[in-house]
């Protein structure tokens, strides 16, 4: 009869076991993706400082990776859930502790980007460096607070 009576806790306690790690995983997850988004904005932004530097030649494609960073910016408004902070990922806890400042940046970093988006088959160099020097301010703005190094 004990056997019986226990049973419930047990079914109890595994089911808490296995939805703490179902949340652990999705946590993972959801920062893996979030990595994997930064990383295809980061690989758009060295993309272009390449160019911009003359360390490759390809200025045609100047218009494709500021459209790749305004393209995705947006994503960013959404792959910082509560609770998805993991520790030793590239983002810190300050972004959960202090939601507002962060949520300021990111809003600087979405309009920097959609900016540079609009000015890229514009032929405006100056409009062009000068949307790309914001948007990189926007980049640093955050990650000097926000970012693990």
């Amino acid at each position: 009869m004990a056997f019986f009576q226990a049973r419930p806790l047990r079914a109890a306690i595994l089911s808490a076991a296995l939805l703490a790690s179902g949340a652990q995983a999705a946590d993972e997850g959801a920062a893996e993706y979030r990595e994997a988004i930064f990383e295809a904005i980061g690989g758009h932004m060295s993309a272009m400082v390449g160019i911009i530097k003359g360390e490759v030649p390809h200025q045609q494609d100047l218009a494709l990776h500021a459209k790749g960073i305004a393209a995705l910016a947006p994503v960013t408004q959404h792959i910082f859930p509560a609770d998805s902070y993991i520790e030793g990922g590239h983002a810190k806890a300050e972004i959960w502790s202090d939601p507002e400042t962060f949520a300021e940046r990111r809003q600087n970093f979405l309009e920097a980007a959609a900016a540079l988006g609009a000015v890229a088959d514009s032929g405006d160099q100056a409009a062009f460096m000068g949307a790309f020097k914001t948007l990189g301010g926007a980049c640093k703005g955050c990650h000097d607070s926000f970012r693990a190094k």
